[in-house]
């Protein structure tokens, strides 16, 4: 009997030492990401020249990877939209050689000029895409200090998408130049906001589509540049996390090819129905224990959707939260995900609103009583 207890108190005592090694391995593994360089450098060299606040940007070069033939230079039209944008943001390197600045080439990897009449047939096809990958280098010694990626793409509406083949080059350059600008300024690191049409999985279809004009979402938050904060350890705060995108218009797009896919037509001035939306909430958090994170992913977005020539309409609150845990490190692309799951569900919950379908069944009432 007393060998049994000497037994069991040998095998507590292992337990215990093994639950203290398991813990202190942990903790080390947390103090080693609390020293990770923060320069968020996907698929590039990590050189420490982030942030260089009043540092601007020369463009150097701009190519593209495919040698298919178009109507058009792809890679002037690009070259011109990011001189315009890095312009007005006040980015552009004015040739001054004693003046701190980086070097910037990208490379479009991906061109789809796509075609609006086989997206007003079908959520998908004729999708215009625009993939782009960019080095943010120092002018020294060529280190680099950002890789920075954008991928815009439209998948969805008809008449109202014509011209997306020139127009969503513009949207990328604005998209660059916010990036960089963040990088340069923010001392955070940037997350990619992902399109529709790679959060997709499936929609709600309606039999009564509706002719819709949504209004640019407002940005109803206090700090209208961050969308949270990536902590490490004992709640240490390690820096702040921005977008690719001013996070309203991106909820904009989204919202807009989401009720597309469903079939309602959306863009035009004289719709019977216009969408207000002001967003109230999107907030990251990375909170952190003795053995993983939980990243956590908030949205609140709030509609206010009116007929024509009504003063007050129907107001919808929608809210997701989503969370993604992790035992090594909350990196870049488990936040980027994070988001876009919330990002996802908030879509499908205004999909399936049966708001639509009482809108639609209204507009048909009155066009037969008419």
């Amino acid at each position: 009997m007393h060998k049994l207890k000497l037994s069991h108190l040998g095998s507590h005592h292992k337990a215990v030492q093994y639950t203290l090694l398991l813990v202190l391995f942990f903790t080390i593994t947390l103090l080693q990401g609390c020293a990770t360089n923060q320069v968020n450098t996907t698929g590039g060299e990590a050189a420490d020249l982030l942030p260089h606040p009043g540092a601007t940007v020369e463009l150097k070069k701009i190519a593209i990877q495919d040698q298919q033939q178009y109507d058009f230079d792809p890679v002037a039209l690009f070259n011109e939209k990011l001189v315009e944008t890095f312009k007005d943001e006040q980015l552009l390197w004015s040739g001054d050689k004693t003046a701190p600045r980086f070097i910037f080439d990208a490379t479009i990897i991906n061109y789809e000029p796509g075609n609006a009449f086989k997206r007003w047939i079908l959520p998908g096809w004729g999708s215009t895409v625009l993939d782009v990958r960019g080095e943010l280098r120092s002018p020294d010694n060529g280190a680099v200090a950002a890789v920075i990626e954008n991928k815009r793409s439209i998948f969805a509406g008809g008449a109202y998408t014509i011209g997306a083949w020139k127009s969503i080059f513009g949207n990328v350059a604005d998209d660059l130049a916010l990036e960089i600008k963040n990088r340069i300024y923010g001392g955070g690191f940037v997350v990619s906001l992902t399109p529709y049409s790679e959060l997709s999985s499936g929609s709600v279809k309606t039999t009564n589509p509706l002719e819709l004009e949504i209004k640019n979402i407002t940005d109803q938050r206090g700090d209208k540049l961050r969308i949270g904060e990536r902590k490490a350890a004992f709640g240490v705060k390690m820096d702040d996390v921005y977008t690719n995108r001013r996070i309203n218009e991106y909820l904009t797009e989204t919202l807009s090819d989401a009720l597309r896919t469903m079939g309602h037509k959306v863009g035009h001035s004289s719709s019977d129905v216009k969408i207000e939306g002001e967003l109230i909430k999107c907030w990251v958090k990375t909170p952190a224990t003795a053995l993983y994170w939980d990243i956590t992913a908030e949205i609140e977005l709030k509609l206010i959707v009116k007929k024509t020539g009504q003063v007050s309409g129907v107001t919808r609150i929608y809210t997701s939260k989503q969370a993604e845990r992790t035992y090594t490190w909350p990196t870049a692309s488990l936040i980027e995900k994070t988001v876009g799951a919330s990002v996802a569900d908030l879509m499908s919950q205004i999909q399936a609103d049966t708001l639509w379908n009482t809108l639609a069944n209204d507009s048909m009432t009155k066009r037969l009583s008419n």
